[in-house]
């Protein structure tokens, strides 16, 4: 009889880390997401936003809010940033 092996634990999934700090600014009108990039166990892919990545031309006045979150090769999605509101002038 063999003697039992050690018990190990794996983790079957890592959902990826959040995008750190998540900023929106206007350049030439065009609002630019900026973040640091997320980490995960198995790799991101990319990354989804609230809004299109940009828009052509913020109108004046007008509010454009956004958030960001990671999504890895296993197809499992971050924790989404803090919404972020800018209005263009």
């Amino acid at each position: 009889m063999s003697h039992a092996s050690a018990l190990k634990s794996i983790t079957a999934y890592e959902l990826p880390s959040k995008p750190a700090k998540f900023t929106v600014k206007l350049v030439n009108r065009d609002p630019q997401l900026s973040f640091m990039a997320s980490t995960d166990n198995v790799g991101v892919v990319g990354y989804i936003s609230s809004a299109a990545w940009t828009y052509t031309s913020a109108k004046k006045g007008v509010k454009y809010t956004y958030s960001a979150r990671a999504r890895d090769a296993a197809d499992y999605l971050s924790g989404t940033t803090a919404l972020t509101t800018i209005t263009a002038q």
